[in-house]
């Protein structure tokens, strides 16, 4: 099994010099069952197999989901709105943070929902998928202008 943790790797080899590595590894945190779970450091994520241990996390699109999915919940779940974990997701994402959407979106950073009326608070949603979906439009204007285009 391997554990992507950065805090357990420097635990063990720290506590290798002092004889109590047997006792950390002579059980695992995870188990074939379980995909995640947490440790006194925080949580992990164990794969099984060691084809895995070459690949780098951040570049693993399951990962790259995972980490957009969270902060687009904590985005609608915080009580107010947060420009700049928009701006986070979308580095991630990789799509451009002008436009018309982000142009409204910018005036309500930091304002509670509950002091906005409901019909903004609804369409909030609508312009966060305008803006994390821009470059979906880019990469479609692109092909639709070099549609027949020998290149």
């Amino acid at each position: 099994m391997l554990s992507l943790s950065l805090f357990r790797a420097s635990r063990s080899a720290s506590s290798s010099d002092t004889g109590s590595a047997n006792a950390q590894t002579s059980h695992s945190h995870t188990n074939a069952g379980k995909q995640t779970e947490s440790t006194s450091f925080g949580p992990t994520w164990s794969e099984v197999g060691s084809q895995t241990s070459v690949l780098v996390a951040s570049q693993m699109p399951e990962v790259k989901r995972m980490v957009v999915l969270a902060a687009t919940q904590k985005l609608f779940t915080k009580s107010y709105f947060d420009i700049s974990a928009l701006n986070k997701i979308a580095e991630i994402v990789g799509v451009p943070t002008r436009g018309g959407a982000w142009a409204m979106l910018q005036p309500l950073h930091c304002i509670d929902y509950a002091d906005m009326p409901p019909m903004l608070r609804e369409a909030i949603p609508h312009l966060v998928n305008e803006c994390l979906t821009a470059g979906q439009a880019v990469v479609i204007d692109v092909q639709t202008a070099l549609k027949g285009v020998d290149l």
